[in-house]
């Protein structure tokens, strides 16, 4: 197999680095965490000292930094299946939440909010001493779910 570049070159100001595949790879997948041949991690850039967990129209993952935007997987060291339940999270956003409109359905909105709460604490786990997390969850706020307590806004929710 011959090598090729088939990423851009990432340059946050600590490391810069180029993916490297090979012909006939697809290391662009959707989950590129699931694919061996598309793990370059000893190429990563260091972990922000901030990582902040809030959705953003379709990203990949649902983590980025006030620094650098969004954090690559490469950099955190998750597993594949927490990687999986923030990709899945994120997903559950794009589909369900409409700039406008708000929520399309309260299930939706209070299945979303779990999830949120679960990973919030299962990414403070993972973090430990490494990083701080920041939990921004801007589309729960006017909510009953919304975690600063202001709930006076009507829900937005949209059937």
């Amino acid at each position: 197999m011959r090598p090729h570049a088939c990423g851009r070159i990432l340059d946050r100001g600590r490391a810069a680095y180029a993916r490297i595949c090979f012909v006939g790879q697809d290391c662009s997948s959707k989950r590129p965490w699931r694919h061996p041949e598309c793990d370059d991690r000893e190429l990563k850039a260091p972990l922000p000292r901030v990582v902040i967990l809030s959705p953003d129209y379709s990203a990949q993952l649902p983590i980025s930094s006030e620094d650098s935007g969004q954090v690559s997987w490469r950099t955190t060291d998750f597993s594949p299946e927490l990687l999986d339940r923030l990709a899945d999270w994120q997903e559950e956003f794009d589909s369900n939440f409409h700039w406008e409109k708000g929520w399309r359905s309260e299930q939706a909105l209070a299945r979303w909010a779990q999830e949120a709460t679960n990973l919030a604490a299962e990414l403070r786990r993972k973090l430990g001493s490494r990083a701080e997390l920041v939990v921004n969850l801007w589309p729960l706020k006017g909510t009953r779910y919304d975690p600063t307590g202001d709930s006076s806004a009507q829900s937005n929710d949209k059937a």
